[in-house]
């Protein structure tokens, strides 16, 4: 039958064409999140300011647990964000390896060039710059342009765009703040890359006595460049290495030497795998259920021909493999023109992502053959498989009765469609009760999980939803006029095509309501959480140059209000390793400027041993007030403080509370983020307090709580694009397969609108059948796509807020509804009309 494929694809084109570029799109959408992923799991992460060294020794960024004995022995491992330091040693065991001509120690620390203003001059991405030794230039490697090098400890080396961004020159005296504290330093030389430029980050040099003070850790190293020696391999020495270390460090080459350099990388890269490939699966699923959908509801329109086939002799195997050929011909040729559009937005999607903050500026999103390969691969087999299901089903029908199929009512599902959708609606209930019980960061997981059951119950009963419903509603439609009459009719006998319509306007409202509602749920929860727990006058923020924990000692004995410092971390713990936001906080009232609505125990003075939970974090590791909690720091570094006290208010704060004085020591970067000032008795002397403060520690931004709130708007943002971006794109694929599918079923219905016509009806009730067959349709839809949104979020809301109640805004309710509308009327009048076009005796005789 393969020579009847070609003449039908001529024959029926236009309703190829709508199935050609539902799976280009689809494919497009499988391709872009897969390539996200793929380069999510490979992490490619080139160096820049260690492109020079041919390999780097870095501490191990991964903690381990083991569990069990014997066989049922499990471990667990989670990487670390905090730098894990290289003991004093390792130098002297890495270069005693053979093959090893260098070793160059290398230390990091904030430290940031300040304008005349008081303000720091921010690395090329906008992140600060970094302090290192002068011995470590040779790492990139770096060459003087200008000047010499820093031989004493009030001398500094810069790169020469940071100084060009600075405004300074050689032989001037500028400021530094290093640590969170300004010094007094003379630039003497500036230093350029032997290739390219420092795009990522800046570089100010000291001598390196200087750095190792400023370091502040005599004893470590944060990594090691090795340079081979000549006629040496690379990739045998890095395996000496690693033999040598035993386990105690990380031997990296190529592109993995930026995991070193870019510490956050593996912490971004892991979410972007997360993001990935939980809202990449959504997109999968939806592309499958949209694709079968559209495939079914073609092969079901041509019932008339396939049962004219079967009356001149074809048979059964011969009309299934005419079907799929068709299908495989359109499918291969959509899934190829797809490709591109998914690579470009994959890479835009990346770009974005970066513009952020969310992934590293040098982080490479090269698509590779698998996720490519993948998506046709999936879209060539799902569209195989409808159209083969569908074709046996026909092929298997009688020729009279095929005939007199298409023109009668369609036959109710089949019993294992029937089955499988009543397990996918009770799995949804059972997932909706379990959804609703959890709390903390797994609610979205969760509910990913009841949003995908829904979906699928819906696709699957969507035909029995739509009897019911033109059941319900038909009664209306039959009283207004002979119009209504017929369009009630209509949608009985082909309850089956305007489930086709209903379902992806169910994904389309259903995944626009969940994203939208979710995340103004989320954001409205946070405002006021973060609302009620400020109870500081004053905010300090000093994100960007940091501030030193001695300087909020310094003013915390000055004022009688409290001060206290803050700097979020990160924590591990429980049978997963799951990570936790940490609040590290310096000594002081802690009550005086956050209500944290402790619930058990007292945040007041946390000793050094004593750590404070959120209700989520001490629920999930089963600890309470009084006992010790096994905690892993951001380094790795195992401890069990005693629970001090639990919380209530921890959304976007932090579900842990730890003292500063247990946690500077474990951190990259020992600087505060934030101070919080109360008034205590005399508000004008600590407002003159806070006055002289910040001059004396420039790049500081002193308000109240505006300051807070617009962080947390900032963030906010952050993730809301992040769930916009990714969810919007299955969005835009489910509302373009609702026009098409719409389409697809009036252009099968010329014959019908041109009979009609010929036994006396009008071109304007022609249209009103319509309107009314469209407004039953987005009825119906909209009531299921709005069921499908509301077990999604409802449970949402529960582990956000305590409350089922969500937070939804009525502008984004009425862009939804207006939106579904439009598609709606767009999908079915624009075809109608021109349907209507053509004279009822040209209509009627139409090859179907």
């Amino acid at each position: 039958m393969f020579y009847l494929a070609i003449p039908t694809l001529r024959a029926r084109w236009a309703s190829f064409v709508g199935v050609f570029v539902t799976v280009a799109a689809a494919v497009a959408l499988m391709t872009a999140t897969g390539v996200l992923l793929e380069s999510g799991i490979r992490g490619d992460v080139p160096p820049e300011r260690l492109a020079g060294t041919d390999i780097v020794v870095a501490g191990n960024q991964s903690i381990s647990e083991h569990h069990g004995r014997g066989e049922d022995a499990e471990t667990v491992t989670a990487a670390v964000t905090e730098r894990v330091p290289l003991p004093a040693d390792a130098l002297e065991r890495v270069g005693s390896v053979a093959g090893v001509e260098s070793v160059v120690a290398d230390v990091s620390f904030r430290a940031s060039l300040l304008r005349p203003d008081g303000s720091a001059v921010a690395g090329p991405s906008g992140m600060p710059s970094l302090g290192h030794s002068w011995s470590s230039a040779a790492l990139t490697p770096l060459h003087l342009t200008d000047g010499h090098l820093p031989d004493a400890s009030d001398e500094i080396v810069v790169d020469g765009a940071l100084a060009a961004r600075a405004g300074v020159r050689v032989g001037e005296d500028v400021r530094v703040l290093v640590a969170g504290s300004a010094t007094q330093a003379r630039l003497v030389g500036l230093v350029a890359p032997a290739e390219g430029e420092l795009r990522q980050q800046s570089a100010v040099f000291f001598d390196d006595e200087t750095a190792v003070d400023h370091y502040g850790r005599a004893d470590s190293f944060d990594l090691l460049g090795v340079n081979v020696a000549p006629g040496a391999d690379v990739a045998e020495v890095a395996a000496t290495l690693r033999s040598a270390l035993d386990g105690d460090a990380s031997v990296l080459t190529g592109d993995d030497r930026g995991k070193a350099e870019f510490l956050d990388s593996t912490d971004a890269i892991t979410r972007l795998i997360a993001i990935s490939g939980s809202l990449g699966g959504i997109g999968v699923f939806v592309a499958i259920l949209v694709i079968a959908g559209m495939l079914s509801l073609f092969v079901r329109q041509r019932q008339r021909e396939i049962g004219l086939l079967r009356a001149i002799g074809a048979t059964p195997r011969q009309v299934r493999r005419m079907i799929s050929r068709e299908t495989l011909i359109v499918t291969l040729l959509g899934a190829v023109v797809g490709i591109w559009p998914g690579l470009v937005l994959a890479s835009h999607l990346a770009g974005g992502m970066q513009d952020r903050g969310l992934l590293p500026g040098s982080f490479r999103s090269d698509p590779g053959f698998i996720p490519v390969a993948t998506a046709v691969a999936a879209a060539l087999l799902v569209a195989f498989a409808a159209s083969y299901a569908a074709a046996r089903r026909a092929g298997r029908t009688r020729p009279v009765e095929a005939l007199l199929e298409a023109a009668g009512p369609t036959r109710s599902i089949g019993w294992v469609r029937a089955l499988a959708g009543l397990t996918a609606a009770g799995g949804t209930g059972v997932l909706f009760m379990v959804a609703a019980s959890v709390s903390g960061p797994v609610a979205p997981a969760v509910t990913l999980g009841v949003f995908a059951s829904a979906i699928l119950a819906a696709g699957l009963l969507a035909p029995l939803v739509v009897r019911v419903g033109v059941g319900v509603l038909g009664a209306v439609l039959a009283r207004l006029g002979a119009t209504g009459f017929l369009a009630r009719a209509n949608s009985r006998h082909q309850a089956v095509r305007l489930a086709s319509a209903v379902t992806p306007l169910a994904l389309t409202i259903g995944i626009a309501g969940m994203t939208l509602f979710q995340q103004s749920t989320l954001d409205a929860t946070a405002d006021k959480q973060g609302a009620d727990r400020l109870v500081a006058e004053h905010v300090v923020a000093a994100d960007g140059p940091g501030l030193s924990a001695d300087s909020v000692e310094e003013l915390a004995e000055e004022t009688e209000g409290a001060a206290i410092g803050l700097r979020s971390a990160s924590v591990y713990a429980g049978y997963e390793l799951d990570p936790y936001q940490a609040q590290a906080v310096t000594p002081g009232r802690l009550d005086e400027v956050l209500d944290l609505d402790v619930v058990a125990g007292s945040v007041d003075a946390l000793r050094p041993d004593e750590v404070a939970l959120s209700e989520y974090a001490a629920e999930s590791l089963g600890a309470e007030v009084g006992e010790q909690v096994d905690l892993r720091l951001g380094d790795g570094t195992a401890v069990s403080p005693t629970v001090g006290a639990v919380y209530g208010r921890s959304l976007g704060f932090g579900d842990v509370v730890l003292p500063w004085q247990g946690v500077a020591e474990h951190l990259s970067d020992r600087t505060l983020a934030t101070m919080l000032v109360s008034d205590g008795a005399d508000p004008a002397r600590t407002a003159r307090l806070l006055a002289d403060f910040a001059d004396r520690h420039p790049g500081l931004e002193v308000g109240g709580a505006e300051i807070i709130a617009a962080a947390a708007d900032a963030n906010a943002d952050t993730q809301a694009w992040v769930n916009y971006a990714l969810l919007g794109m299955v969005i835009l694929f489910s509302a373009f397969a609702l026009l098409n599918t719409l389409m697809l079923g009036v252009a099968g219905r010329v014959r019908e609108l041109g009979l009609l016509r010929l036994v006396g009806g009008t071109r304007r009730q022609a249209l009103s059948m319509m309107r009314k067959e469209a407004g039953l349709m987005l009825l119906i839809g909209g009531a299921l796509g709005t069921a499908v949104a509301a077990i999604t979020v409802l449970p949402f809301a529960k582990a956000v807020s305590g409350s089922f109640r969500p937070d939804i805004p009525l502008l984004p309710v009425i862009a939804l509804i207006g939106g579904a509308v439009l598609l709606g009327l767009l999908g079915t009048m624009l075809p109608t009309r021109a349907a209507l076009r053509t004279r009822p005796v040209d209509a009627i005789g139409i090859r179907e």
